[in-house]
């Protein structure tokens, strides 16, 4: 239902809406609002598709297979550094990421799953594989934590350095 809302009412492709509506835990207003601007006028930046799927890209390169140890420039380049919603939003994406690869390695690789990152069925696989059940759920517990902490009064790059450190990641 939330990704035909924002088919039908944003104009947005099926592939995004499906990947914005399944990181939306079933909130129809967190599912549109990268994609619609505030009600306050404050003037924040609406994301596109593109957007949103360099949005995902940042959310990959940092929390699932960082490029090098240096997080201010990835989050520099994706505009994360002072964007909390933003950053929250690319938090969400990699929780979602690292549930497909937790029910993938749940239901067996053969049985059909529906993934929010349906596209990247290959990669999730892989991890599914690689990443023991006990390490799927912890980095889960990870970003859930630093989703919380940047909420509050913790600098975002702080959070991103801290969330890598604590999943292994980012050690090159």
């Amino acid at each position: 239902m939330i990704a035909t809302a924002l088919k039908e009412g944003y104009g947005i492709s099926a592939p995004v809406a499906r990947i914005a509506a399944a990181t939306a835990q079933g909130s129809l207003g967190r599912a549109i609002q990268p994609f619609a601007a505030p009600l306050d006028g404050t003037g924040k930046e609406v994301t596109d598709e593109t957007e949103f799927g360099r949005l995902r890209a940042a959310a990959i390169e940092l929390f699932v297979r960082p490029r090098s140890s240096a997080v201010v420039g990835p989050l520099r380049k994706a505009r994360l550094e002072r964007d909390r919603p933003r950053f929250l939003t690319a938090v969400s994406l990699a929780v979602h990421y690292y549930r497909d690869a937790l029910r993938t390695k749940l239901a067996g690789e053969g049985t059909p799953t529906v993934l929010a990152h349906e596209d990247m069925k290959r990669e999730i696989a892989a991890d599914a594989r690689a990443l023991p059940l006990a390490a799927l759920t912890g980095r889960i517990r990870v970003l859930e934590e630093i989703a919380a902490a940047a909420q509050s009064n913790v600098t975002v790059a702080y959070a991103v350095a801290s969330a890598q450190h604590r999943m292994g990641l980012g050690t090159n």
